[in-house]
């Protein structure tokens, strides 16, 4: 089925004139930028300009030299008091409690943003985070509060806030770094990020993995996590559907919904529900016409997918049929459009050749098509004969109609497979073979007689009667003459006629055993029968 697709597309601006998308408004996120190397736990205010919330904050940073063995105070890259792990780029990254099994406890990042947050304007935060390897405890409710003033933590209890944005998951992994992504919507002048664990230990999701090996025993306490790699971007909302939205009734379609953000889909008549789909991708077989939305973060852009019956027909059964028979393929309905693969636009078409036709009819924009392989039984051509060229009297032609059933041959009337030709003419046969299909082909036999000349390489005159005599012979040749030569070019031999030959004698003596020469000039055949002047060379030997 062919059937109209659509693509929808609206662009939704949420950016403001003083700043441009993509540009990230969380300075130094990669904590690269060090005031001077950390020398112990606590040193994040040296990565200008985070600070830890009134708290304490890690710093770790590739910079940092241990002076001794492993132990609660090294803060360097990639070993450390909390675990093994490289940057996820760079060499520094920062480090939080999220939970301390003896006691509440907790740690935050904070960090004025560059840019006050514009109201109703759509916000994209990153930040690449991992389990340390030597946590005992993992847990989940990592947070990320945007505030208008600076948050400030009390010794080490938590903030008790609740963050705009949070991930629900337990963060397990120690070997990999995860990435968080996700979007805000700004209330108004937010000018200040705080990234922790902003609910107290009930309200905290934990899993205990252990005694985990580490140079600190503290870990043994501990759901610890590095961060790194944090931005904040102002982003452009776009919002787009593709996919095949006339349907017959029955059929299937799959739309696509685009967003630079996140979406959902839900049908219009219940916008609020959530259709179960796979991610962006929308597959449904709708009864009726129905229209469906596609939900971005703060807006929605509608599509209705037409559900309309389609027009019945057939063109019939397939059909085997000799491969000069003609068959009529029609449909007649009203009200219709036809398009047949042969570019026809008509209501019937004759088929003239086997293959697949096929015939698109289109009613109120649903489109139908049905199929008809039209096969021919086998007819293999006739090959009368590659040789196509006669001489009479010398040489003659076979031609050969194949196998087939009954045979007549023109111009001679013949009823037989084969056929003798002598002389040059146009001659066709026409057969039904067993199947009863006709076939038929013909030649054109030309006249070409080539001249054959043979000179033999050696000759005996000793008067036995064998080979006594040297003469060249063939045939379509005219107008010879031979001059033959001994050793010192001297010629020998000359003759006018190619029933003239030499006894190997020179003024009445026998010429002596050995090499002889000679040149025969000659009137040949050439291209179309024409005469062709022509010249051999070559040696032979007399023996006595």
């Amino acid at each position: 089925m062919l059937h109209r697709s659509v693509f929808v597309s609206f662009i939704f601006l949420l950016i403001s004139s003083n700043n441009s998308a993509g540009q990230s408004l969380i300075q130094n996120g990669g904590f690269e930028q060090l005031s001077s190397c950390p020398s112990a736990p606590g040193d994040i205010n040296l990565s200008i300009p985070w600070n830890a919330a009134g708290g304490s904050s890690d710093l770790f940073a590739f910079c940092y030299v241990n002076p001794g063995s492993p132990g609660c105070n090294d803060v360097g890259v990639p070993i450390n008091f909390a675990g093994n792990a490289q940057a996820h780029s760079g060499s520094c990254y920062a480090g939080i409690i999220s939970y301390r099994s003896t006691s509440v406890s907790r740690s935050y990042l904070q960090i004025p943003i560059s840019q006050t947050l514009t109201k109703d304007s759509l916000y994209r935060v990153n930040a690449w985070i991992r389990r340390s390897s030597g946590s005992k405890f993992a847990t989940n409710s990592l947070g990320f509060a945007f505030s208008t003033a600076p948050l400030n933590q009390s010794g080490s209890s938590p903030i008790l806030v609740p963050p705009q944005l949070e991930i629900t998951q337990v963060l397990a992994d120690t070997s990999n770094w995860f990435l968080y992504e996700d979007y805000y919507v700004a209330t108004g002048i937010e000018s200040y990020l705080t990234i922790g664990n902003f609910r107290d230990d009930p309200s905290t999701n934990f899993v205990n993995f252990g005694v985990a090996p580490n140079n600190c025993v503290t870990m043994n306490e501990l759901a610890y996590y590095y961060v790194d790699d944090i931005s904040l971007q102002k982003v452009t909302e776009s919002l787009s559907i593709s996919g095949d939205t006339l349907l017959c009734t029955g059929e299937s379609t799959t739309l696509i919904g685009f967003s630079t953000t996140q979406g959902y889909w839900s049908t219009q008549a219940l916008p609020t529900d959530t259709l179960a789909n796979g991610n962006n991708v929308l597959s449904i077989t709708p009864a009726n016409t129905t229209a469906y939305l596609w939900h971005g973060l703060g807006n929605t852009i509608p599509v209705t997918v037409y559900v309309n019956p389609p027009p019945s027909f057939s063109l019939g059964a397939d059909t085997t049929v000799c491969s000069n028979d003609t068959i009529p393929l029609s449909v007649n309905l009203a009200g219709v459009n036809y398009l047949w693969s042969t570019g026809s636009t008509a209501s019937s078409i004759d088929a003239t050749a086997p293959g697949i036709y096929i015939l698109t009819v289109s009613l109120k924009g649903c489109e139908v098509r049905d199929t008809i392989t039209i096969s021919d039984k086998p007819v293999p051509p006739i090959v009368l004969n590659q040789d196509t060229t006669v001489c009479k009297g010398v040489k003659e032609v076979t031609l050969d109609a194949g196998i087939a059933s009954t045979y007549l041959w023109y111009p001679g009337g013949e009823s037989t497979q084969l056929i003798t030709v002598t002389d040059p003419g146009i001659y066709s046969v026409q057969t039904v073979l067993a199947n009863g299909c006709d076939n038929s082909a013909s030649v054109r036999i030309a006249e070409l007689c080539e001249d054959l000349l043979f000179v033999p390489g050696a000759f005996t005159p000793n008067g036995d009667g064998k080979n006594d005599v040297f003469y060249a012979q063939g045939t379509g040749i005219f107008d010879l003459n031979i001059a033959i030569f001994n050793r010192w070019g001297q010629q020998v031999f000359e003759s006018s006629a190619i029933t003239v030959p030499w006894d190997g004698t020179f003024n009445g003596k026998d010429c002596p055993s050995g090499n002889y020469s000679y040149i025969i000039k000659y009137t040949g055949n050439g291209p179309g029968n024409k005469p062709k002047p022509k010249t051999t060379y070559g040696t032979f030997i007399l023996f006595r």
